[in-house]
C-alpha cells in the first residue's frame, strides 16, 4: 500500500494542546510516504518546541522533510498539502 498514517495525540507531552493526525498519499511508490510519516512527528515537534504555532510548524516541518526526501532520493520531491485546525 502506497499511503501511510501518523496519529499522535497528543504530539508531545512537552506540548500537550497539539495533536497531529496526517495521511500521507504514496505517488509513484510509498518512498515519499513512508520517508514522511517516519518524519513528520519528530520535525514538527522540533518547530514545535522552538515556539512556533502549529501552522507554522507544519510549513517548517514540510519544507524540512522536502530537503531531506531530496537528499535521500537523489534530486525527487514530495507533494504535500496540510490543514490546521487551531480547536476555534
Amino acid at each position: 500500500m502506497e499511503d501511510t498514517v501518523v496519529v499522535a495525540s497528543p504530539l508531545a507531552a512537552e506540548v500537550p494542546h497539539i495533536h497531529l493526525l496526517a495521511v500521507f498519499d504514496g505517488h509513484r511508490g510509498d518512498q515519499a510516504a513512508r520517508y514522511a510519516q517516519d518524519h513528520v512527528q519528530e520535525v514538527v515537534c522540533e518547530g514545535a518546541g522552538v515556539g512556533l504555532d502549529p501552522q507554522r510548524a507544519l510549513e517548517r516541518a514540510f519544507v524540512e522533510m522536502d530537503v531531506g526526501f531530496r537528499a535521500d532520493q537523489v534530486g525527487e520531491s514530495m507533494g504535500l498539502m496540510m490543514g490546521v485546525d487551531d480547536g476555534g
